[in-house]
């Protein structure tokens, strides 16, 4: 069975370029400045400032579930 409809692929002198883009090594942009670019996008528009903490829970002697929420951080 043949592939007819063979196409050669991404053209470039740089095989590497769009990973290179998509972790901010071709110009000064951070990782963290990709995903807002790209979660804003994704949202049509609506950009989010960054959280890195959804909720602060008390340490749990068993350690098998987590503890009781003391403080919930809404975005």
């Amino acid at each position: 069975m043949g592939f007819d409809n063979k196409t050669a692929g991404i053209k470039g002198t740089n095989t590497s370029t769009y990973f290179q883009l998509a972790i901010g090594q071709i110009d000064t942009y951070t990782p963290m400045q990709i995903a807002l670019y790209i979660t804003t996008i994704a949202s049509g528009g609506y950009r989010m400032k960054p959280q890195l903490v959804k909720e602060i829970r008390e340490p749990n002697k068993d350690g098998n579930e987590p503890g009781n929420v003391i403080d919930e951080i809404e975005p």
